[in-house]
């Protein structure tokens, strides 16, 4: 399979050719890594006063809030290391994006336009 980044060369084998394309890194991801850490830190707060309050509504929604916050900085995070290994490869059959363990195949028939 033939091999092409965004500023490199091309290496070629006898199957075919693909193209990868590498995206120019921007600010999202460390801004997704700052929302994310808030949202741990948060997490944190909410489960640390939960259990200095004694139990009833107010302990519960700290919990509540604590979880909330805790899910979201994982999928934040988990978002922030797919968009570092976010990849498009072109190829005789169409477009895949992959970002971290996902792939999504495109195929030509499906494209309308650049």
């Amino acid at each position: 399979m033939a091999t092409t980044t965004a500023g490199g060369a091309v290496s070629g084998a006898r199957w075919g050719r693909t193209v990868t394309f590498v995206p120019r890194p921007g600010s999202a991801p460390w801004v997704l890594a700052g929302a994310s850490v808030a949202a741990a830190l948060l997490g944190i707060g909410a489960a640390w006063a939960a259990v200095r309050v004694p139990l009833g509504p107010g302990a519960f929604v700290l919990l509540l809030l604590a979880l909330t916050a805790l899910v979201l900085a994982t999928v934040g995070w988990l978002y922030t290391m797919g968009f570092q290994s976010l990849t498009y490869y072109l190829d005789r059959n169409g477009l895949v994006v992959q970002l971290g363990p996902w792939r999504l195949p495109i195929s030509m028939d499906a494209i309308e336009g650049i």
